[in-house]
């Protein structure tokens, strides 16, 4: 038998979950890197080796266009994920690597020992 909560638990319950997705969506992520004036380097998990490269192009229209770039040391690895309107929208879609865990499954560790890709 499923027990109601109250309304007042409802209430508590709302505002909580509300609480946690406004911290989730104004979490703080490192800002592109400006390497000149049309490139930025993005940071995520590695704080030496860049995860992408984002370049600033122009279309015929002078409108601009951010290429976001998979970073690699071999320039011929280097691949082209997205092209977006904006920095921001770019750097956006730049993801952070998921641990592994001890039973090679992607996703939280969940008190399991986690190890890097």
């Amino acid at each position: 038998m499923v027990k109601r909560l109250s309304k007042i638990k409802q209430l508590e319950y709302r505002l909580a979950s509300r609480d946690i997705r406004t911290y989730v969506r104004h979490m703080t992520r490192p800002h592109p890197i400006r390497l000149d004036h049309d490139t930025w380097l993005v940071m995520r998990n590695d704080p030496v080796i860049p995860k992408a490269v984002i370049e600033r192009r122009r279309d015929r229209g002078g409108a601009d266009a951010y290429f976001v770039i998979a970073w690699d040391i071999d320039p011929l690895k280097r691949v082209l994920m997205s092209v977006q309107p904006s920095l921001e929208r770019a750097d956006a879609l730049v993801r952070y690597d998921v641990p592994r865990t001890a039973s090679d499954r992607d996703g939280p560790p969940n008190g399991l020992k986690a190890t890097p890709r």
